[in-house]
């Protein structure tokens, strides 16, 4: 059985679109969550509603007893959210000023994930499962597709380029100044041919969403164990993914930043040319090539390259390992990367130490789709704050059903 398979969505009527389409959820405050959603029954937001109360945006110890489905029938029922009346695949374009991508969005099986054909690279939090959860128990829906990175593939890109030349199903551009569009692959040979293609994928990698993907296995495993006549083609069973080439996606760095050391920014330049070689960078905003690193202490910018790196072990020679264990925790004393709070993960693409309450920053190359790949492929876990992935996928645009078959 195929891991990816076509799926009936229901995707926002275009009259509707602009008003229902949300950002990712990790990128919001709870003040622009209540902002977005306030006087707009259209939002998506008022579906995946968090335990913030919308209204007084307080937590909600009673929220869970709540329900984004009812708002979910609504908007069918309005015709804000329209559904597709056949299984089909998705193309799925972001463009901004700096980045085009283009997705293929599908169900993904939930045994993908549990055989490790879709590949994770980070941890996840029992606690934020555990909300994933909750929310797909209270919605039966899949809302939120998780991205995932793959080979580049020249037939399936041909495929989808065929595909995008038709009008598309939904255009629009978003309050950032992207543009998104949507097509729908329904045609029974276009959809054999791109079925073909994508079944001779043979890993997925997950770029963002590990969260949402591990949330997916258990709410399936907690209905089967309800099912015993379970087949296994169950929407249940499978989530929505975003396919993206591995050239088509872009990283952005997640800088370190550092405070409360007790050092003044001179004393923490000193420490550190005692173990690298500085040289002055002038008006540099950012590291030239993997392994350079951008120092900023005192309102000056400092060069140098790291020390350490094994090329044939793809986790050591990463340039946020390398900084870690030859700069922050040995000079600096920072040797818990995951819970000191006096360090900082900044992902803009410059960084100010004193914007962030910080005497220095250290500025870094951005990690490769192809390195995360191959930490993924050894069975090993990226280190915390290593990857910003784009585009991030909006939420809204791709909704499917639990209760039916793919």
């Amino acid at each position: 059985m195929s891991i990816l398979r076509p799926f009936v969505a229901w995707l926002p009527d275009q009259r509707y679109v602009t008003e229902v389409v949300c950002p990712p959820l990790g990128e919001l405050t709870t003040t622009e969550w209540l902002a977005m959603s306030h006087d707009n029954p259209h939002s998506f937001l008022n579906v995946i509603r968090t335990e913030v109360d919308t209204e007084t945006g307080e937590h909600d110890p009673a929220f869970y007893s709540k329900s984004g489905r009812d708002r979910l029938d609504a908007m069918v029922d309005e015709g804000v959210l329209r559904p597709m009346d056949r299984p089909a695949f998705y193309i799925y374009r972001i463009a901004t000023v700096a980045h085009t991508a283009t997705a293929l969005v599908a169900a993904v099986h939930v045994a993908g994930y549990l055989d490790g054909l879709v590949v994770r690279h980070e941890h996840t939090r029992r606690a934020t499962e555990d909300l994933i959860v909750e929310h797909m128990q209270r919605v039966r829906a899949h809302s939120d597709p998780v991205a995932l990175a793959h080979a580049p593939d020249s037939e399936l890109k041909r495929l989808i380029e065929q595909a995008t030349a038709a009008p598309p199903m939904l255009d629009f551009e978003v309050f950032d100044g992207g543009r998104q569009t949507v097509w729908v692959v329904a045609d029974p040979g276009m959809m054999a041919a791109i079925q073909d293609r994508i079944d001779r994928i043979p890993r997925l990698y997950i770029t963002d969403g590990h969260h949402r993907a591990a949330a997916a296995s258990r709410f399936a495993r907690g209905r089967d164990a309800a099912n015993p006549a379970a087949t296994g083609i169950e929407g249940y069973h499978y989530f929505l993914g975003a396919l993206y080439a591995e050239d088509d996606l872009h990283l952005r760095a997640f800088h370190r930043c550092v405070g409360d050391l007790g050092l003044e920014p001179a004393d923490v330049v000193t420490l550190v040319g005692s173990v690298v070689d500085l040289e002055p960078a002038g008006t540099a905003i950012k590291p030239g090539q993997p392994g350079d690193v951008l120092l900023i202490a005192g309102g000056v910018r400092y060069r140098f390259r790291l020390p350490g790196g094994d090329a044939d072990h793809p986790y050591d020679n990463l340039d946020v390992v390398r900084l870690q264990r030859h700069i922050l925790t040995p000079v600096l004393g920072i040797a818990d990367p995951r819970e000191d709070p006096r360090l900082h993960y900044v992902g803009l693409e410059s960084a100010r130490p004193a914007e962030h309450g910080c005497v220095a920053c250290f500025m870094l190359h951005p990690t490769s789709v192809g390195e995360v790949m191959r930490v993924a492929d050894a069975g090993l876990v990226m280190p915390p704050k290593s990857t910003w992935f784009e585009p991030k996928v909006w939420g809204g645009l791709f909704v499917s059903s639990v209760d039916v078959r793919i």
